[in-house]
């Protein structure tokens, strides 16, 4: 298969993931726009989150990167000057993204590339499925695991919110009507964005599908969590926001072990 754009290994947050450079991704497309717009205005349009779907890094002048986020070199918090070129690696799913949104035939050849790339990483992989009889095993035995561990994690959640010393808090944010998008969640939480978003996604309270963050069902049906819908101002464009209820807020706050604040703000109404 024809090489499009190099993939390789970078360490986002504490994991380390295939993930490959947002210019080289700019450049075979050959995109209009001067880069630095274009991959701001496109990571603002994907909500892609920083240490979770890419990293910013800093060219030296010895060609290497030297890390600003997402990276556990020693330099990891060395000034950069302002005239140093700064570059973002992005993981595979949020490179489709950027493909499919070019909406052009560049665009959605370079967003299959990607695909036939992940297949043949997966096909490296031990133990990964090579038949569907394979796969459909692996499906059933992963959702009775699921299906324990989820039972075990609901009662577990249950006993918390039953135990919670801050009733005041609890009844504050129950009461309330509305709902919260992650921002507004992690600003009520006394977090920051990325960092409760990281949280959530090792807590398994959010997961990422197609470059968008996504609540799991079971939040859904429990009424922790919804998905909203609409249409963006600035790109007229629809989109799906995972939003959290009232007492989904007090819930993941329980399940992320924060101790809960007293009210910041009123939530999205």
């Amino acid at each position: 298969m024809e090489m499009l754009v190099a993939i390789e290994p970078r360490l986002l947050g504490a994991e380390t993931v295939n993930a490959v450079s947002a210019r080289d991704v700019w450049k075979f497309m050959g995109v209009g726009r001067d880069f630095s717009n274009w991959i701001k205005g496109r990571l603002e349009e994907t909500q892609a989150v920083e240490n979770v779907d890419y990293i910013v890094v800093a060219k030296s002048g010895d060609g290497n990167f030297k890390g600003l986020t997402g990276t556990a070199q020693t330099d990891l918090f060395t000034p950069v000057p302002p005239f140093t070129p700064v570059e973002y690696f992005v993981t595979l799913d949020l490179a489709k993204h950027l493909g499919m949104l070019e909406r052009n035939e560049v665009g959605r050849r370079l967003r299959q590339y990607f695909v036939d790339c992940e297949r043949q990483l997966r096909a490296m992989i031990p133990g990964t499925p090579r038949t569907f009889l394979e796969s459909l095993k692996m499906l059933v035995q992963s959702m009775e695991f699921s299906a324990q561990q989820q039972i075990v994690i609901a009662a577990q959640d249950q006993r918390l919110i039953e135990m919670a010393p801050a009733q005041q808090f609890v009844d504050q944010y129950t009461t309330l009507k509305g709902l919260f998008n992650v921002r507004e969640a992690a600003k009520t939480l006394g977090l920051a964005q990325n960092d409760f978003v990281t949280r959530c996604v090792n807590k398994k309270v959010l997961f990422r599908e197609h470059g968008r963050l996504q609540p799991y069902s079971e939040w859904v049906a429990a009424k922790y969590m919804v998905m909203k819908t609409g249409i963006a101002e600035k790109s007229d464009h629809a989109f799906r926001q995972a939003q959290f209820t009232p007492l989904g807020l007090v819930w993941v706050a329980k399940r992320l072990g924060l101790t809960l604040p007293g009210l910041q703000h009123s939530p999205d109404r």
